[in-house]
């Protein structure tokens, strides 16, 4: 059984500045003393103070750094030799970060780069549901169904993902093929690999874990990808 291990790219000072900000706008007495509700309201501040990366290079956060220690020790229990990522967004860092901790090679393969998101990439996604209102909805309910402005189709990443993928595999025969990718490339491998509508690209984009888990069906050869996520 093949087996491929999905690494999402490290936390970024981005990162940090928006959960520093929701706390900020969370601070007040929780509502009817539920600490349930004030926990949500942060959570949601925190999505909507977040910005978009897409393609931007951006190095690791200390934070960033700390929870990969962790991702690390995980790694260790598997038999691979290289990890793959794009070597670029915050990918490129994370990878290279792991491949030290973990004494393993590391590898670029462009494929696997985050999707382009044009005028998009770098706002706070509040601001882009402000300023593209009607184009950011149809984004978020159909992805597939629209591009970003001057970026790239959710369809030409999904097929550019997929070729990554397929090489990665055909390079890691034999052992436990491990990758890097930013958010949004993320999201769209597993449901490559789990077979899931586009329609539910974002309930699996906007997962906090870091790593997930495939096994491969034995199909799975240089043209398609199938399997099912188990941890």
């Amino acid at each position: 059984m093949k087996r491929l291990i999905i690494i999402r790219s490290g936390s970024t000072s981005w990162a940090e500045a928006a959960q520093a900000e929701a706390d900020r706008s969370g601070n007040g007495e929780p509502v009817d003393g539920s600490l349930i509700q004030q926990a949500t309201t942060t959570v949601v501040n925190a999505e909507r103070e977040r910005r978009l990366q897409g393609t931007l290079p951006l190095p690791l956060s200390e934070q960033g750094k700390t929870a990969l220690v962790a991702v690390a020790e995980q790694l260790k229990d598997y038999d691979a030799q290289c990890i793959f990522s794009s070597g670029n967004e915050s990918s490129g860092p994370t990878a290279e970060f792991l491949a030290d901790l973990c004494r393993l090679k590391c590898k670029v393969n462009p494929d696997l780069k985050e999707m382009n998101c044009g005028l998009w990439q770098g706002l706070r996604y509040k601001d882009i549901e402000k300023r593209y209102n009607s184009a950011y909805k149809q984004w978020r309910s159909a992805p597939d169904s629209i591009c970003p402005p001057e970026g790239e189709t959710f369809c030409d990443c999904q097929n550019r993902i997929e070729e990554g993928l397929l090489a990665v595999l055909k390079k890691s025969k034999g052992q436990t093929a491990i990758v890097v990718l930013a958010e949004i490339a993320a999201g769209i491998a597993e449901c490559l690999l789990t077979d899931k509508e586009p329609s539910e690209f974002w309930d699996i984009a906007d997962n906090p874990e870091i790593v997930r888990i495939f096994e491969l069906d034995e199909q799975t050869g240089s043209k398609s990808l199938s399997g099912k996520l188990v941890k």
